[in-house]
């Protein structure tokens, strides 16, 4: 059996792994119920009930033995039932991802999520290349919902030895929006990697018509950085599309 492979770029979000969690329960229970039809038909085939049938009639000691083998094996199987259940209970447990607050000024919603979005960071003062993988933008959808104001960015350098980093906050203004040329103005907070961090947004366009997506980051207690996304032009789902707020 291989030895797992966790060195390249892992990034789960919070709901993937409750249910990632959640599925693995289930594919436990799949394995235990396997074993309980073994254990079944180790029995079938004994009583001559499985064919094809035994060649010998098997005596009261060969059912005594086998009847023993099977009760062992269905105690573990309840134990395993036992631990599976309190994994189910703890997860379960797991409190919901806070919703942000209500945005100001909603004039326009969007709702995206994508990744492999090719990036630009100079957090650590020089330009990192890399990507957005993911990119989350959900705000105004519908108008003033507060349950869905969200905005993640996850930026994986291609160089491994600089390091990654995960913004994940809410918009707190809308400053300018045009969905007709589909840009916009805003500014947010939340935190990286744990630091507080407020930020600016923009959405435009550049001569050649393709979309550039800005972020300026200002950490507490740190200096202002950038993060300039350019969404592929042969990839429209790679754009981030603006549209009225009232739809």
């Amino acid at each position: 059996m291989s030895k797992p492979d966790l060195s390249g770029n892992l990034f789960i979000e919070r709901n993937d792994a409750i249910n990632l969690l959640l599925a693995s329960v289930a594919l436990e229970e799949i394995a235990l119920a396997h074993v309980v039809n073994a254990e079944a038909e180790k029995i079938q085939k004994v009583v001559g009930t499985l064919n094809p049938p035994m060649t010998s009639t098997p005596s009261v000691q060969d059912l005594i033995d086998i009847n023993k083998s099977v009760e062992r094996t269905l105690e573990k199987v309840i134990a395993k039932e036992l631990v599976l259940l309190f994994k189910l209970e703890q997860i379960l447990e797991i409190p919901e991802q806070p919703p942000g607050p209500p945005v100001t000024g909603c004039s326009c919603s969007a709702f995206f999520n994508q990744g492999d979005i090719s990036a630009v960071s100079n957090r650590t003062g020089s330009d990192v290349q890399g990507k957005a993988d993911p990119l989350r933008l959900r705000f105004c959808d519908p108008c003033d919902n507060p349950k869905f104001n969200e905005v993640l960015l996850h930026f994986n350098a291609n160089d491994p030895n600089e390091e990654d980093f995960t913004f994940n906050g809410f918009v707190t203004k809308i400053n300018a929006c045009d969905p007709d040329a589909n840009t916009i103005d805003l500014d947010g907070a939340g935190e990286i990697n744990g630091v507080p961090t407020t930020f600016h947004l923009t959405i435009a366009n550049d001569l050649s018509g393709n979309q550039v997506i800005t972020f300026t980051f200002t950490p507490v207690g740190g200096s202002p950085f950038t993060v300039i996304l350019s969404p592929t032009s042969s990839n429209p789902d790679q754009r981030v599309d603006l549209k009225p707020c009232d739809q």
